[in-house]
């Protein structure tokens, strides 16, 4: 929920008026995959730290520090705990399980230390301590991955139980949308035909993933999956190969000029580091750093999170319909406008509307094959990609939702903490504000 601040500034319009009839998460033609339930939960108070549930393949499938979320696999032992207890047979696997159990010792310790003091000084220095602890585990969750997947593969007639393992890390990562490390796995199972009905399409989400979209083709191209039109999928994934080389060049120009502006997003599942595409957007990026420098983003919900698709965040009202008052034109037209792919920001609109943009933004888990992109992108995750993947699933309740569907059980949705500046170029960020127009 947002601070009671902003609902007593009565000199922004974005609080106290409803700008937009027509919520910004029905502008998505995705095919919703159905979202796991699990029984609703309050956030703590103290919530800053969070609880490292598993590490393996995503680097941070965290929750809160209260209680362990349900996943579809509950029913086995978690699929890093067998990996880290796993009995390896190579030295490089054994240094790496070892190398991550004392890493993932120190995250623990130093949250339990946050958990259990009052001293507001000492908070901030176990909170500081906690991150610090999980900057290396991305890099050693890496390692891990790769060394089993080096031991299975030498010999996996005799080591079908670490294949297993590494099946299951695959199916719960990929169910989470966090594909980091993952991509080896799939690979490996899906060259090793594994009898797993869903390995074409992990392997090939995981490929997405990874922007690398050549080897996405292979799974299409082997009829492993049924898919009603797989020759205009080919030709989409060969457009997005050359939207992803033109990113590239893009990225290498970003690092050549004046360094971009960043911000880091403090989420109620993690720090998110993001850099804004000053060169290529500077309209969206005005706005967004203004917006930040206003601490509108503050206790923002993550309103809508889809399997699959993406997180979307920004809104005032919590439900896609609200924004800072004003619109500001698109910049998807001009030369330069960068693509759309995984850790993207990318501006809402309204359908058919593109200068509609305004606070909120959503963050792509991929890249839609089958939909054009006709949104402003004016950034990208550079690290936390994994919190966003972490996000509690939500789906808004529309008007002509079910009795049954009203009384399932529904998470509460994550939230941003507050965004800080990391750093910005010298000059004032002022949006060009156009004045919205309502629909007759």
């Amino acid at each position: 929920m947002r601070k009671a601040q902003f609902e007593s500034n009565s000199s922004s319009s974005w609080k106290d008026t409803l700008h937009r009839k027509t919520p910004f998460y029905d502008m998505f033609s995705y095919d919703m995959f159905s979202t796991r339930l699990h029984n609703s939960f309050s956030i703590l108070p103290k919530l800053v730290l969070i609880t490292l549930l598993c590490f393996v393949g995503s680097a941070a499938q965290m929750t809160t520090c209260a209680q362990e979320l349900p996943h579809n696999h509950d029913h086995d032992k978690p699929a890093q705990q067998e990996l880290i207890d796993y009995k390896p047979q190579t030295e490089k696997l054994t240094k790496a399980i070892l190398a991550f159990k004392t890493q993932l010792k120190t995250l623990r310790t130093a949250q339990v230390m946050y958990h259990n003091c009052d001293d507001k000084a000492q908070e901030a220095k176990y909170r500081r301590e906690w991150y610090e602890a999980l900057s290396p585990m991305y890099d050693l969750n890496a390692e891990l991955i790769q060394a089993a997947v080096e031991e299975f593969q030498a010999d996996p007639n005799s080591r079908v139980d670490l294949g297993q393992i590494l099946f299951k890390t695959l199916k719960r990562n990929c169910d989470k949308d966090i594909y980091d490390g993952m991509l080896p796995i799939a690979k490996l199972l899906f060259e090793m035909q594994h009898p797993s009905p869903d390995i074409p399409q992990m392997y090939l989400q995981c490929c997405l993933a990874a922007n690398d979209f050549k080897q996405a083709q292979d799974p299409i191209r082997s009829k492993s999956m049924s898919i009603a039109n797989p020759a205009a999928m080919l030709t989409q994934l060969e457009q997005l190969q050359a939207d992803w080389e033109a990113e590239l060049k893009a990225r290498e120009r970003d690092a050549a000029g004046e360094p971009l502006p960043q911000v880091k997003i403090n989420t109620t599942k993690g720090q998110v580091i993001v850099e804004l595409f000053e060169n290529d957007a500077p309209e969206a990026v005005a706005n967004f750093i203004s917006l930040v420098e206003q601490g509108f983003y503050d206790y923002s919900d993550f309103f809508f999170v889809g399997d699959r698709t993406l997180a979307q965040t920004g809104c005032p009202n919590e439900d896609g319909t609200g924004g800072p008052g004003y619109w500001i034109t698109s910049e998807r037209s001009l030369p330069n406008a960068r693509g759309l792919f995984r850790g993207s920001l990318a501006l809402a609109q309204l359908p058919h509307n593109p200068n509609t943009g305004g606070s909120i933004f959503f963050i792509p888990y991929l890249p839609a094959i089958t939909q054009e992109n006709n949104y402003t992108v004016f950034g990208r995750v550079v690290s936390g990609m994994h919190a966003i993947g972490n996000l509690n699933r939500i789906k808004p309740a529309r008007k002509d939702e079910s009795e049954e569907d009203k009384k399932k059980p529904k998470l509460d949705p994550d939230e941003i903490i507050n965004m800080e500046i990391i750093r910005k170029r010298d000059h004032k960020y002022e949006p060009k504000k156009l004045p919205i127009v309502r629909p007759q």
